[in-house]
């Protein structure tokens, strides 16, 4: 015998009611959703800089601070390397 779980049922009405243009006219003519705007993406830090590159923007000092700490880093660790393989 199959039966037909919560889970799957929720998941069908879900996967329709996603597929309903926005806005939804019902019978009586009534438009749901007219006013829905989709959330902006909110950017992360990476997606930022990203961003400001491309838009010919230099980076925030703060970044290149950051990147120039790494790069003594690197470069630290590099001579560490050096000296005890040496």
């Amino acid at each position: 015998m199959w039966r037909v779980t919560r889970k799957q049922i929720m998941k069908q009405k879900a996967e329709y009611v996603s597929s309903r243009p926005t806005p939804y006219t019902t019978k009586t003519g009534v438009k749901i959703g007219l006013a829905y705007q989709p959330r902006p993406q909110e950017l992360t830090p990476d997606g930022e800089f990203i961003q400001s590159i491309l838009l010919g923007q230099k980076a925030p000092m703060l970044q290149r601070s950051g990147m120039m700490l790494y790069a003594v880093l690197v470069a630290a660790v590099f001579i560490f390397l050096a000296v005890v393989i040496k």
